[in-house]
């Protein structure tokens, strides 16, 4: 299915930190939902969960889940959903 929404998160791998880069669609404020994922499905943090105004948006997340835990290296999910519209892109955390 092709999406009209769009996001990146840099840098890719990252360490110990990434921003993602995302735009609300024109028109009018919509839900938006970006979670990141384990590769078990198992969600790790919710970065954004909130009605937003049209336009570009950002936000920086720090490595850490939910419980502020640092978590460890490797592949996630992170799940972009704006109104009905979902994206997912994978990106990898490389601890020191």
């Amino acid at each position: 299915m092709r999406t009209g929404i769009q996001v990146k998160n840099y840098p890719n791998p990252f360490n110990p930190a990434t921003t993602f880069s995302y735009r609300v669609p024109d028109g009018k404020a919509q839900k938006v939902n970006l979670e990141v994922y384990n590769l078990r499905g198992q969600r790790v943090a919710t970065l954004v969960d909130q009605v937003q105004a049209p336009g570009d948006h950002q936000v920086r997340w720090n490595g850490l889940n939910s419980r502020g835990e640092k978590i460890s290296s490797g592949v996630y999910l992170y799940k972009l959903s704006v109104d009905k519209e979902t994206v997912v892109q994978k990106m990898t955390l490389l601890n020191r």
